[in-house]
């Protein structure tokens, strides 16, 4: 498991999308924004990407991403 807090800055443009972008996660992961599932992914030496920003919040506060990842062959 992961879990971190985030803002977005203020000076980041208000009409574009908030991406997350993962290098790799090993070997399936789900991700959620403020407690919304935002990304499913399986494969461990791909990389995936998410579109937050439905998931953030609007007054643009600190926001909680958890990962979590699994390895059966762990």
């Amino acid at each position: 498991w992961y879990r971190r807090t985030f803002k977005v800055p203020e000076s980041f443009p208000k009409a574009d999308r908030v991406w997350l972008h993962f290098g790799a996660v090993d070997d399936e992961a789900t991700v959620w924004v403020n407690g919304k599932e935002v990304a499913r992914h399986q494969g461990g030496y791909t990389p995936f990407s998410a579109d937050v920003t439905d998931a953030l919040k609007p007054d643009g506060g600190e926001n909680l991403l958890v990962v979590r990842a699994y390895d059966p062959t762990d």
